[in-house]
């Protein structure tokens, strides 16, 4: 199948009481077991690739063309996100690639340069009929900034959403980036009051961290798109690491295999979360 946008993701169904998972993926494995998960639960699912594994790649377009031709090749319905570009060039880049949709990350920026920059990858993402979107308050990495960091501030997300015309807003709401355990919880009436103000859909990253509870109540109050990565990862090496344990092969495949089964598994988990099944 073809990529969507996500726009065209969310049109496929109206109802405000669902959010699309959105997967980091860092190599072919784990593209193949997002792609599986969203066959079998018949979701729309969002694809996506850092800048982290573009450069270990090497390759922006035999990256996004690895992607593009399992998609094509398949029954689901799929977005391809670049995330957390802080580099205009690579936006670029990836649009002339065909990524659908494209993330241009300022939050580290001075305002005025965020919204400025910001609305150039805006207007370069439309004019190539994909998505775009920006990041205003900066989400924290790790447990130990939990609660350390400021939370985006609603006066400021509505006039950035209005100046650049995003179409997803990434907001800081009280995850965390690469949390290996599930303990930060969200502040659900802040969501509520940026997104009844705005009208933008709302952005979750660091999804990982975050308890189950909060992102249930999170979704019909805004949150539209729940990214998820450290956890996706931990599953695949669980995977792999539990066939190491019943055979110490150095065969790649079934250790590749074990660890897409799990990672499928964990996908299929989150696509339920985000209550995405049959959306597509």
């Amino acid at each position: 199948m073809k990529l969507h946008t996500i726009k065209n993701l969310f049109a496929k169904s109206e109802k405000t009481d669902w959010a699309l998972p959105h997967f980091n993926t860092h190599n072919a494995e784990l593209v193949r077991a997002v792609i599986k998960a969203a066959e079998a639960e018949k979701a729309p699912v969002i694809i996506a690739v850092g800048p982290s594994s573009i450069s270990h790649l090497g390759s922006l377009a035999a990256l996004s063309e690895l992607i593009k031709v399992m998609v094509k090749e398949s029954s689901a319905s799929v977005a391809l996100h670049l995330d957390h570009a802080k580099d205009i060039n690579l936006v670029k880049a990836a649009l002339d690639c065909g990524f659908s949709s494209v993330m241009f990350d300022g939050s580290s920026l001075e305002y005025a340069e965020n919204v400025r920059l910001t609305s150039e990858v805006v207007k370069m993402a439309h004019d190539k009929g994909a998505d775009a979107e920006g990041e205003i308050g900066m989400v924290p990495h790790g447990a130990d900034a939990i609660g350390k960091t400021p939370l985006t501030d609603i006066e400021q997300a509505l006039e950035f959403a209005e100046k650049t015309k995003v179409d997803l807003l990434a907001v800081s709401v009280g995850s965390s980036h690469s949390m290996r355990s599930q303990d930060a919880t969200l502040d659900v009436e802040l969501i509520k009051k940026i997104y009844t103000a705005g009208k933008v859909p709302l952005v979750l990253h660091g999804g990982s961290g975050v308890v189950d509870a909060d992102i249930k109540r999170a979704i019909p109050c805004g949150l539209r798109k729940i990214n998820i990565n450290t956890a996706l990862k931990m599953a695949f090496v669980n995977g792999i690491e539990k066939e190491l344990a019943k055979d110490k092969t150095i065969d790649m495949l079934p250790l590749f295999q074990s660890g897409m089964n799990s990672a499928e598994a964990y996908a299929i988990d989150r696509i339920k979360l985000c209550n995405a099944s049959n959306r597509a």
